[in-house]
């Protein structure tokens, strides 16, 4: 219900047979498109700065990794969905969509076959790229990837 909220468009159910029902009461109403909430100050402005700093975080896992020894292979994919799902989160109000646990990061990356000390890994330099790149800008991203590596 919150989500939805973030959206400007009319909900139209949770099933089938409830949509139908609701997109004709839509068309015989025609009521207004809602507003979407609007996107914090805070939010817009960590939006901002993980975009203008994300080629700084990504070189930053990349050197963190590849001193590590780790293998890189998949690393710009990876990094690209993460931002992805950070980004996306952020531009919906609210870090914590791209997940709360590190079983949700997991599975968003599964396709890598990362085992679960690589992921922790590079969870860890994700956090302290950011923590270099987005201190005050958005440390509730910062807080939000602190919270898998002190699972």
């Amino acid at each position: 219900t919150e989500l939805r909220k973030r959206f400007p468009a009319h909900f139209l159910g949770s099933d089938i047979e409830r949509a139908v029902d609701e997109i004709s009461d839509l068309l015989g109403r025609r009521p207004p498109t809602p507003q979407a909430v609007q996107l914090s100050e805070s939010y817009q402005q960590a939006l901002s700065q993980f975009n203008k700093r994300r080629a700084a975080i990504d070189s930053h896992i990349w050197s963190t990794l590849v001193a590590g020894a780790m293998p890189t292979f998949d690393l710009n994919s990876i990094n690209k969905e993460m931002a992805q799902s950070i980004m996306a989160a952020l531009k919906l109000g609210d870090i914590h969509l791209s997940g709360d646990g590190i079983d949700s990061i997991e599975h968003m990356l599964m396709g890598y076959g990362l085992t679960r000390q690589t992921l922790y890994d590079y969870l860890l330099a994700y956090h302290q790229a950011a923590k270099i790149h987005l201190p005050e800008s958005a440390p509730f991203v910062v807080d939000w990837l602190a919270g898998f590596i002190n699972d």
